[in-house]
């Protein structure tokens, strides 16, 4: 009885890259999905903080644009004496308290800008008492004593507030660093999305071949198995089947004839 490795080794093979298919696919899974959830609160945290960035820049320039806007009313005052130009020095004044309020708000998490935003107010607060005392001594003094107040505070205001501005844009940059980065990590992820489609039509298509062979083995087999019964049952020649123990496994009808003997007694004989 020859024996063979081959069907074995081949099917061991088989089984080998299917599985090393598998493992891949489904760590090119695990790995996709850990990567969208990365840029997915990557993206989260990028917007909000561009947002963010928009706001403080937003209200740093409403909070310059109404000192200014009340420091020109003031002027307008100062120079006519016409009491018309109060009323946007007092509508400045408000925008101004509104600007601060949302600084304060949106700088409630960071120390260091509420550092400099409290230098900020502190200018604020000088300028706008020095607005309201040359308004009084517009009032009480007359034009001459009021022009002398001077533009230092105003200036002050202005550096403070540039210097949020540029803050804020060097946090736009890092964010759009981040936000491009994100874009190609999202590329990648889809490369990879792409790549375990390939490997499951891949797994696929050798699972589906593999079951048409297995198919086809099956029905060779029982072909074989059938061409094989009918040879033994109707072979004009004795055939005897031995196990590897030496017992009689089959016997066919011819050779039973030949011994004068059922196969039930030829296989009883050589168990003894």
């Amino acid at each position: 009885m020859m024996r063979t490795n081959k069907p074995k080794r081949r099917n061991l093979a088989v089984m080998s890259w299917r599985g090393a298919l598998l493992v891949l696919t489904t760590v090119l899974t695990v790995r996709f999905g850990i990567t969208s959830n990365r840029d997915w609160l990557q993206y989260r945290e990028t917007t909000h903080l561009v947002e963010h960035t928009y706001q403080v820049m937003a209200a740093v320039e409403m909070l310059r644009s109404s000192v200014e806007d009340a420091e020109t009313s003031q002027r307008g005052y100062l120079i006519t004496g016409d009491q018309q130009y109060l009323t946007p020095y007092r509508a400045a004044l408000s925008g101004t308290a509104l600007s601060q309020s949302k600084l304060r708000r949106l700088m409630a998490g960071n120390p260091q800008q509420q550092a400099r935003l409290a230098v900020l107010d502190q200018a604020t607060a000088t300028k706008l008492y020095e607005l309201e005392q040359t308004i009084q001594l517009r009032n009480t003094s007359g034009l001459a004593a009021a022009v002398l107040q001077g533009q230092q505070e105003m200036n002050r205001i202005r550096r403070i507030a540039d210097s949020f501005q540029e803050d804020e844009h060097r946090v736009l940059e890092r964010s759009s660093e981040a936000e491009a980065q994100a874009v190609r990590s999202r590329a990648r992820g889809g490369l990879s999305g792409l790549a375990i489609l390939i490997l499951l039509a891949l797994a696929t298509i050798a699972i589906e071949r593999d079951t048409r062979k297995r198919i086809r083995m099956e029905e060779a087999l029982r072909d074989s198995e059938e061409q094989f019964r009918q040879v033994f049952e109707e072979s004009p020649s004795g055939i005897l089947l031995i196990e590897e123990d030496q017992h009689v496994r089959r016997a066919n009808p011819a050779l039973c004839r030949l011994l004068g003997r059922t196969e039930e007694e030829l296989q009883q004989l050589a168990h003894r």
